[in-house]
Parts: structure tokens; sequence; C-alpha cells
């Protein structure tokens, strides 16, 4: 791939363009790509003009603000609704011909979807109230090969102590 070789004029209007309007309008307006620009503007310690920008930003994270402000009832809401589920009566249409069943309670596996479900919903609840939710745990086999041994550990000499 061959460098283009830009005259000095090129570089001087395309970083005029990018201190009035930024890099990508400097770009659509030259034909010269914004990375070549900005790195230009760079070299030479010219500053795009972000005014604009900065308010256009503001406004929206203003409104997507309000927009999460508006969606936490509802996250709270609908993750109360599945574990309440968990406690109801359920519906299934069974067989070839869809035979309407009613069982007093859900099996296990409904109740591991919707305590899963409300659990995501819970954590998104939390995420979007600025708290963590990162849970990450690495452990390998021989971590967890020893803490199992010691939980057998703790476990006999609890029996142990019962049987005394």
């Amino acid at each position: 791939m061959t460098r283009r070789a830009y005259s000095d004029q090129d570089r001087r209007q395309a970083l005029e363009l990018y201190a009035e309007q930024g890099p990508a309008a400097a770009s659509r307006a030259t034909g010269i790509a914004r990375t070549t620009i900005s790195q230009w503007a760079r070299r030479a310690g010219v500053v795009t003009v972000t005014a604009g920008n900065e308010e256009a930003t503001h406004a929206a994270r203003e409104q997507a603000a309000k927009l999460r402000a508006k969606v936490r009832p509802t996250l709270l809401a609908r993750a109360l609704d599945l574990i309440d589920r968990m406690d109801r009566p359920v519906v299934a249409y069974v067989g070839q011909h869809g035979k309407r069943v009613e069982y007093e309670r859900p099996n296990a596996a409904d109740c591991k979807h919707y305590a899963t479900a409300a659990a995501a919903l819970i954590d998104r609840l939390r995420l979007e109230e600025g708290e963590a939710i990162v849970r990450s745990e690495q452990v390998t086999s021989t971590d967890f090969d020893r803490q199992v041994a010691e939980l057998v550990g703790q476990m006999k000499e609890q029996a142990n102590l019962e049987a005394t």
C-alpha cells in the first residue's frame, strides 16, 4: 500500500476543519482519513471544538437517566413477579392435543428458570442504581480439591464432637 502525499495546503485545510468541526467532518470534507487528520492535529497541538459535542452528550445522558429511572420500578416488579411464580399454580398444555393440566407448583427446573431470570433482573437493577455486581472467582482444580478436603475434615471433626 502506497502512502499518499498531501500538500501543505491540504493539511492546513484539514486541520482548520478539524478545529472547527471535528475529525469526522474534516475527513468527509477533504477525503483524508480521519485517523490521518487526527495524527496531524495531535502533532500540531490542534484541538477540536467540542462544545456542541459536550452539549449533545449531556442531553443524551440526561435522557438516558430519565429512561433508566422509568425502567427501575419495572425491573423490580418483574423480578418480584418471577419470585412469586415459584409458589403459584402452573398451567401446562401437554400431549398431542394440548390437554390442559394444572400443577400445584412449578417443578424444580421451572423454579430454577424463574430464580435465574429474577437474579438477572435484580443484577440489572443494582447495576442501574450504581452498585457493583461483579462476581468473578478463579479457582483451580487443586484449590477446589483442597477446599473440599478441608470441609470434609471439618465435618468429620463435628461428627466426632457430636458422638462424644
